[in-house]
């Protein structure tokens, strides 16, 4: 059976049903058909200090069926996008190691910083097909997912923009 990994940092923690509830829905739809194992990445910040929960929520839960994990990065807020982006690829890589999660397939919600982190990790553990979804105006992270893995992947872009009418 093939291997799912969602990778979001929209996926909700247990409990909260605010958050992401398209994804988990997602989720649950394609654990019909194939094993997934879900991340949420949960960014811990190193100047403001209001994101308490991420330091106290769990590492691995189960929502609606489907076994989420939730590796922790350092943010940098103000300082580099890069840095993030580099902190969110070492906490998956080593959740990924550490848990033994099969992966054929990396499933990404969206393309900014998931994006970044699911065609990374996908090359580094052995070039697997990566899905980034879409959502707003990133263009040009499609470049830059293309010059790092051109031979495999496939954009899909699920947004349009249109036009605002005057007023």
């Amino acid at each position: 059976m093939i291997n799912i990994l969602i990778i979001s940092e929209d996926y909700p923690l247990p409990g909260q049903i605010s958050k992401g509830p398209f994804i988990v829905s997602q989720a649950v739809a394609l654990k019909k058909h194939v094993n997934v194992t879900a991340m949420g990445l949960i960014a811990l910040p190193l100047i403001n200090k209001k994101k308490q929960g991420a330091i106290t929520g769990p590492n691995k839960a189960e929502v609606k069926g489907v076994i989420s994990y939730y590796p922790r990065y350092i943010d940098f807020p103000r300082f580099s996008e890069y840095l993030n982006a580099i902190s969110m690829i070492c906490s998956v890589m080593y959740c990924i190691l550490k848990n033994k999660i099969k992966v054929d397939i990396i499933h990404a919600h969206y393309t900014y910083y998931a994006g970044y982190v699911a065609c990374f990790v996908g090359k580094i553990l052995g070039n697997f097909p990566t899905l980034a979804k879409w959502k707003g105006g990133h263009n040009i992270l499609g470049k830059f997912i293309r010059i790092l893995k051109p031979e495999s992947d496939e954009i899909y872009v699920l947004t349009a923009f249109y036009p605002q009418s005057g007023g």
